[in-house]
């Protein structure tokens, strides 16, 4: 699963809240404008309870054209 993919069911301020990073920031992640740190993907990762993985954070599938 995405990180958008989990945002759809799940408040965006809290997972924010829970990993320790702003709000505008994992927006950005989530639409893929940024990329996390590994220890930030860990923590987004565990804010999530699992459904996204760190690994899913740091080499997203790349867009099909």
């Amino acid at each position: 699963m995405t990180l958008k993919e989990y945002l759809q069911d799940n408040k965006l301020r809290e997972v924010a809240a829970a990993a320790g990073v702003s709000v505008p920031y994992l927006s950005q992640i989530a639409n893929g404008h940024r990329r996390p740190s590994p220890p930030v993907a860990a923590r987004i990762a565990e804010a999530c309870n699992g459904q996204v993985t760190r690994d899913e954070l740091l080499y997203p599938e790349p867009a099909v054209a």
